[in-house]
C-alpha cells in the first residue's frame, strides 16, 4: 500500500491549477450541498464513479465549501502513474491482493479518526457509465462503517451532461447524512454497503431526472467557466 504524504503547500499550489483546468473544460459545475453536513464531525463521501473528473472535483468542493482535511482511497495502478496525488491526500488500494486490501482499509480506518478528517471514495471501484444500475458498491465501505462507528456518512452524485452550450456541466449533489439508524453497528459489511449504494442511487436518479427536466432545484454555481465559442457565437448574433 502506497500511503499518503500530505503537502499543504502543493495542496495550494494545486489548487490554482485545478481550478484553471475546471473552469477551462465545463461551462458550469453546480453543487447542492445538505446543511445538516456537519464539516467538524468526521466524514466519509461515498460518490458514484462515472468520469475521470471525480478525482479532481472533491478537491476544489473542499477548497471552496467543506474546508476539511481531505483524503481519498485510489487504485495502486493510478497512484503509481500519478504519484503528485500522495501529497493531496490519496492513498492506494491493491484490489489484487486481499492483504493490501485489509491493508488499505485499516489505513482508511485510522485516516477518519479526528475531527474534520474526510475521506472520499468511489465505491464502485472503477469508472463506470452514469447510467449503470445497479452501481455496484464493493462491501470495503461497510468494513469502514464497522470498524469507526458513528462517522458521517454523505451520499454524492455526480452528474455530467451537455445542455444549451459548447461545454459540459457538472451537477454535483452533496447529502444529506445517512441517519445512524439505517447503519447498525450489528448489519454486515454487506447489509451496510448496500445501504450506501441505495442512497447514492436514490440521489442520482432524482438528480438525473431533474436535470432532464429542467427541475434541478437547490443548486448553486461553483464554477463559471470561461467564455467559450458558443458564448461568443450568440453576443454576436445578438448584436447582428
Amino acid at each position: 500500500m502506497i500511503p499518503a504524504c500530505k503537502s499543504p503547500a502543493f495542496e495550494r499550489l494545486f489548487a490554482v491549477y485545478n481550478r484553471h483546468l475546471l473552469k477551462r473544460s465545463f461551462h458550469r459545475i453546480s453543487v447542492r450541498t445538505d446543511p445538516r453536513i456537519d464539516p467538524v464531525r468526521p466524514t466519509l463521501y461515498a460518490a458514484n464513479h462515472s468520469s475521470w473528473w471525480d478525482a479532481l472535483l472533491p478537491l476544489e468542493l473542499n477548497r471552496s465549501l467543506l474546508g476539511q482535511e481531505l483524503y481519498a482511497m485510489m487504485s495502486e495502478e493510478g497512484l503509481r502513474r500519478f504519484r503528485f496525488f500522495r501529497r493531496l491526500g490519496a492513498f492506494s488500494v491493491d484490489r489484487g491482493s486481499l492483504q493490501g486490501v485489509k491493508d488499505s482499509l485499516r489505513y482508511a480506518a485510522g485516516v477518519l479518526e479526528g475531527e474534520r478528517r474526510a475521506l472520499w471514495l468511489f465505491p464502485q471501484g472503477d469508472i463506470r457509465h452514469g447510467d449503470v444500475r445497479p452501481l455496484g458498491f464493493h462491501s470495503g465501505i461497510g468494513y469502514l462503517l464497522r470498524e469507526v462507528p458513528g462517522i458521517q456518512v454523505v451520499p454524492v452524485s455526480f452528474y455530467y451532461c451537455f445542455l444549451q452550450d459548447q461545454k459540459p456541466e457538472v451537477f454535483a449533489d452533496l447529502g444529506p447524512p445517512i441517519p445512524a439508524e439505517r447503519l447498525p453497528a450489528a448489519a454486515s459489511r454487506q447489509q451496510l454497503a448496500r445501504t450506501v449504494e441505495d442512497a447514492v442511487t436514490d440521489r442520482l436518479d432524482a438528480l438525473r431526472q431533474g436535470v432532464i427536466h429542467g427541475e434541478a432545484a437547490g443548486f448553486t454555481a461553483l464554477l463559471a467557466g470561461r467564455s467559450s465559442t458558443s458564448d461568443r457565437f450568440t453576443r454576436f448574433f445578438r448584436r447582428a
